[in-house]
């Protein structure tokens, strides 16, 4: 049975307002950007022979530039409903296309003067905002299309009025590489709307689920009121319990009662369609044995024995086995049963087969994976060239040449990082293991981390303080990589203190574990802030994210390299107090 979603907005409505709430939240850092980049093209065009066209081009885009942050502005003001995303969207569009147009005007001046840096600040710039504007405008259809035309057709008809053999050249290859970003644009476009949709149904299933157990909380409180009223109310009692069991019956969802040691108590008809057993076979035996692959028995104890102290760790996606001996992604929703005095006495689970849209996170990731690829070896050449031309003959280079050139390479050198950490995203991913786990001292790897990073606090007036425990803590780990790890959150928690504040690096142990704790006086990260600040090519705002580089993905890497050492990476928050690391790693056992 398909999920039903709510009466009051169609489908295709909510996936278009998801979509155009998503450019509005990504399109903020290519605003904040965009000035800078103006001025480098301003200044690239009036070395050589200043003159009006330029100024007015400038204050056009500033103009467009400003309109388009008021819009977003407005945009985050007004929350519009969902029916009114259309609206908003053709706008968002409409300021797209004014950036693309004078983005490409500004090429056709720069190459119309017969300047080599104007050439070489064409030959990066425009490229370099093509391809960065498919992450921001690629999820709404008709914007990225809207943004790159303009931006490229322009200088393509002025190269090919010009004539001669060498410019058809480069604007037949301008062509190529903006039919390659519109394609990869529009494969980006697809995969965000096929994630919004599963994303939409699968609210939709919760919302019909959640609902359901509403009314049948309501109900219950009610019938220990009404027992007195004789036989009209048992009449209704029955009647709602009816509903629900054949709701629960008939709902795709794999709906499962087990006791605390999870032996199937309840056993659906969902149940029955996703994992091939019936009722009668599985009824009395071990969930863990029939399903969950031996591997992932302890993931599933961890998770219940959370559940059993009071937390919430909410949403586990897990990997399942059926009957037949087929493997699937199945996301779980489990909560307590509890009887009158409040004595937890079974577990309740609702299963969802997930497998499909897993295997599109991985198409996704592919991708991204692809594109960083390919991005990566150009910005190798191009870095590498870059640093030749600094290196060459001083005279050839006024200081201004030199100034932009440095900036040039400055850039190079951000995208060069960005794709490095992309791909080691995917490779913590893809290659299990990997890490070379030996004993050794977490108090040793910690003061070398805050001594690397003793610099930087000096120079922003921060305290560094480094406290260490009475006992020597060894550990189980890879030297290499948790170094980088405890230096990367360190430096994340100077970068976003308070100058004059403080940032403390304090050590525990236990018998089982050793802990680092890394806290700063800074604006409390919100709760929304802390749920995405870990996952993978998520961009929430909040007090970390500026403090410079991609947090996101930075603690997203620091999580999986702490988790493949058998530890935990948490971020806490306090108001008016400030934001807490917590690294919990195993400790070493003693040699026999």
């Amino acid at each position: 049975m398909s999920a039903v979603l709510p009466e009051r907005e169609p489908l295709r409505t909510l996936l278009h307002a998801d979509r155009v709430k998503m450019v509005y939240r990504l399109v903020s850092l290519n605003l904040a950007t965009a000035p800078f980049m103006a001025l480098l093209v301003w200044w690239a065009a009036s070395r050589t022979s200043p003159d009006a066209t330029v100024a007015v081009w400038f204050a056009l885009l500033l103009v467009v530039t400003f309109g388009r942050a008021l819009l977003t502005r407005f945009y985050r003001r007004a929350a519009p409903q969902p029916a009114a995303a259309g609206r908003w969207g053709r706008r968002f569009t409409i300021g797209a296309f004014a950036a693309g147009l004078l983005w490409g005007t500004a090429g056709m001046l720069l190459f119309a003067r017969d300047d080599n840096l104007s050439h070489i600040t064409v030959a990066f710039l425009l490229p370099g905002i093509a391809a960065t504007a498919i992450a921001t405008l690629g999820p709404l259809k008709g914007a990225y299309h809207a943004f790159v035309l303009p931006l490229v057709l322009p200088l393509v008809v002025f190269l090919f009025f010009t004539g001669e053999t060498v410019y058809i050249a480069i604007a037949l290859a301008a062509c190529a590489l903006t039919a390659v970003l519109m394609a990869a644009a529009a494969r980006y476009s697809r995969t965000v709307e096929e994630s919004l949709q599963l994303r939409v149904e699968n609210l939709a299933l919760l919302d019909n689920l959640s609902q359901s157990n509403e009314r049948l909380q309501q109900f219950n409180t009610r019938l220990q009121r009404e027992t007195s009223e004789g036989r009209h109310a048992q009449s209704r009692a029955r009647e709602q319990s009816r509903r629900l069991a054949m709701y629960v019956e008939q709902t795709p969802l794999a709906v499962i009662d087990t006791d605390l040691s999870y032996h199937v108590i309840a056993w659906n008809h969902g149940a029955e369609n996703m994992f091939g057993y019936k009722p009668a076979e599985i009824l009395g035996k071990s969930l863990l044995e029939a399903i969950v692959p031996r591997d992932n028995h302890r993931l599933v104890q961890d998770f219940v024995d959370q559940l059993k102290r009071g937390k919430h760790p909410g949403i586990e996606l897990l990997q399942l086995v059926t009957r037949n001996g087929r493997m699937m992604v199945g996301e779980w929703h489990v909560s307590t049963i509890r009887d009158n005095s409040g004595e937890i006495t079974g577990l309740a689970a609702a299963v969802q087969d997930v497998t499909e849209r897993s295997h599109l996170d991985r198409m996704k990731n592919e991708f991204i994976t692809s594109v960083s690829k390919e991005l990566h070896r150009p910005l190798i050449a191009m870095g590498q060239a870059i640093g030749t031309l600094m290196n060459g003959p001083r005279a050839a280079l006024t200081s201004q040449a030199a100034n932009l050139i440095r900036t040039v390479q400055g850039h190079c050198l951000q995208l060069t990082s960005l794709t490095e950490t992309l791909l080691e995203v995917e490779r913590l991913d893809c290659e299990p293991g990997g890490l070379a786990l030996k004993p050794l001292s977490l108090v040793s790897v910690a003061r070398r981390a805050v001594a690397d990073c003793q610099g930087l606090a000096e120079s922003r007036d921060i305290g560094l303080d480094f406290i260490e425990p009475p006992p020597e803590a060894i550990i189980e780990g890879d030297e290499a990589p948790l170094l980088k790890v405890f230096t990367s959150l360190i430096l994340t928690a100077i970068k976003s203190s308070h100058e004059g504040g403080c940032v403390q690096v304090s050590l525990a142990v236990d018998e089982k574990h050793g802990y680092l704790s890394i806290s700063n006086r800074a604006a409390a990260a919100a709760n929304d802030f802390q749920a995405q600040v870990m996952q993978k090519l998520s961009s929430p705002e909040g007090p970390l994210s500026h403090s410079g580089g991609d947090i996101s993905l930075g603690l997203f890497v620091s999580r999986r390299i702490i988790e493949k050492q058998g530890g935990k990476l948490s971020l806490e928050s306090y108001h008016n107090v400030g934001n807490t690391f917590h690294i919990e790693l195993p400790r070493s056992a003693p040699a026999a």
